[in-house]
């Protein structure tokens, strides 16, 4: 009855503060073994769409959302291991969170915790955070160690055929899988913006750590 109430609360909040709208939300997935600063810091830029963000790590975390002014932010899901924190939301927005130690906060709803996978966090999205959201991944990024992530307009959607290609290696010599990021490459080349794969020259492209 109490877990009951809970989403219904949840549910009445996220109509009050949002409506009724026919646009699907796109979901939004960021997942990493630890922090590679005293917090990690996710841009939100991308206001063509809702969007469900879903944030996966195994150690304690402390995320800090920037949101641009016009951003639809209408759901968020904290998931990993040890308890997790976040930073810069609107006030009131209910939070989500299935963490095996329990991560205390005004506006969370301890979910139950469904033994996310450490390893495969930073590689590739989590399809048991999907089946939560009831979304496929729009996009996804991940590292084993990082400190700050962007959620921006036009971003490439995560497919399986991303994890195919070359990893990258990092100066900690953490190998992290490529991420989704929004750029055109005709050929092997390096741009402002990120760096074509020479294995498959035309894109995905690999992001710049």
């Amino acid at each position: 009855m109490t877990r009951l109430f809970n989403r219904l609360s949840i549910l009445i909040l996220y109509l009050a503060a949002y409506g009724c709208s026919t646009a699907p939300p796109a979901l939004h997935t960021i997942g990493i073994y630890e922090p590679g600063a005293r917090e990690v810091v996710v841009n939100i830029t991308d206001d063509t769409t809702p969007i469900v963000l879903a944030l996966n790590a195994y150690e304690r975390t402390t995320w800090k959302v920037n949101l641009k002014e016009g951003v639809k932010l209408t759901r968020v899901i904290l998931a990993g291991y040890h308890a997790q924190q976040i930073n810069g939301l609107p006030a009131g927005m209910p939070i989500e969170v299935y963490t095996y130690y329990p991560s205390p906060c005004p506006t969370c709803w301890q979910g139950i915790y469904s033994g996310f996978s450490a390893g495969a966090a930073y590689n590739e999205p989590d399809p048991k955070i999907e089946a939560i959201a009831g979304l496929k991944a729009t996009s996804f990024q991940g590292g084993y160690r990082r400190s700050e992530f962007a959620i921006f307009p036009d971003m490439k959607k995560w497919s399986a055929e991303t994890s195919k290609v070359s990893t990258q290696q990092n100066q900690d010599g953490w190998v992290s899988a490529p991420r989704a990021v929004a750029c055109a490459c005709t050929k092997a080349a390096v741009s402002e913006k990120c760096k074509c794969s020479a294995v498959t020259p035309g894109c995905p492209c690999l992001a710049d750590k």
